[in-house]
């Protein structure tokens, strides 16, 4: 029986709870103000992140997207109170 990876779940979780905090200031403190810069930040860092973490490419792609969606999903509320501009 594999026992899962619980220090890399952990870090994991801790990423992205220090991620969407860091986003949350930047978004109060008007640095970001447009949603794909938000976007591309969140990218940036998760590819950054799971550089040094993982080799394997499906679970990579798979945790990237995750990781990403999930960062989003914390967001949407910030996003909403500061009133993010959003090209259509």
């Amino acid at each position: 029986m594999n026992m899962p990876n619980v220090n890399g779940e952990r870090s994991i979780l801790k990423f992205i709870i220090s991620t969407s905090e860091d986003i949350k200031t930047k978004i109060r403190n008007k640095i970001f103000f447009y949603e794909e810069q938000i976007h591309r930040y969140v990218l940036k860092q998760v590819e950054l992140f799971l550089y040094y973490l993982y080799t394997d490419r499906a679970l990579l792609t798979v945790y990237k997207y995750e990781i990403f969606n999930s960062i989003m999903f914390r967001l949407k509320t910030s996003m909403k109170e500061n009133l993010i501009f959003k090209c259509i």
